[in-house]
């Protein structure tokens, strides 16, 4: 699975995504459009600078993750033209599938594990996917219900406000005929 990135004259996009300890994270890109290199640098889960490549147009990589967490891939651009970046990341088992065995070095017990292995991979994303999206909807609905509270107790002060004044103007039509 791809990914193309549009890099602005200067600008720097960073993208991640998650690795635990002792798996292999690989990737590859290529400045697509544009004929000004890139600088690319990859940072582990604490920050520090894992991998720096400076002014190329395509390259590849593949090194461990020492540490369980987010992994950030950094393009930035170096041109005064937009430039499109294609690049692709694989991460752990992911790697030995699709880019490292060939068909005939695995057996049917390999290709089962294998399969099991990308739907529970599959079964993780999906997981993360809902997760962010219940944290988005319960935000939105905690913000509601806030907002619903207050617009009801504001309504409520003001029908308690125009009850007590409509009270005080009918007692001072009242007041003001007794003395007359």
């Amino acid at each position: 699975n791809g990914i193309t990135a549009l890099l602005r004259p200067g600008d720097e996009e960073c993208f991640f995504d998650e690795s635990g300890t002792g798996e292999e994270i690989h990737g590859t890109f290529s400045v697509t459009h544009g004929e000004s290199p890139v600088n690319v640098k990859i940072f582990n889960p604490s920050d520090l600078v894992v991998l720096d490549l400076i002014d190329t147009m395509e390259d590849a990589y593949t090194f461990m993750a020492l540490q369980d967490g987010y992994y950030t891939v950094c393009f930035k651009s170096n041109s005064n033209e937009l430039q499109t970046i294609e690049f692709s990341l694989h991460i752990g088992d992911d790697v030995t599938v699709k880019n490292v065995m060939k068909e005939d070095h695995l057996t049917p017990i390999s290709n089962s594990v294998n399969t099991l292995k990308r739907g529970v991979n599959e079964l993780n994303e999906q997981t993360k996917y809902h997760r962010n999206r219940l944290i988005r909807h319960k935000k939105t609905t905690q913000s509601t219900g806030s907002r619903i509270t207050w617009w009801s107790l504001t309504q409520a002060f003001v029908l308690i406000a125009l009850s007590l004044t409509q009270t005080w103007i009918i007692k001072n039509l009242f007041e003001k005929k007794r003395n007359v």
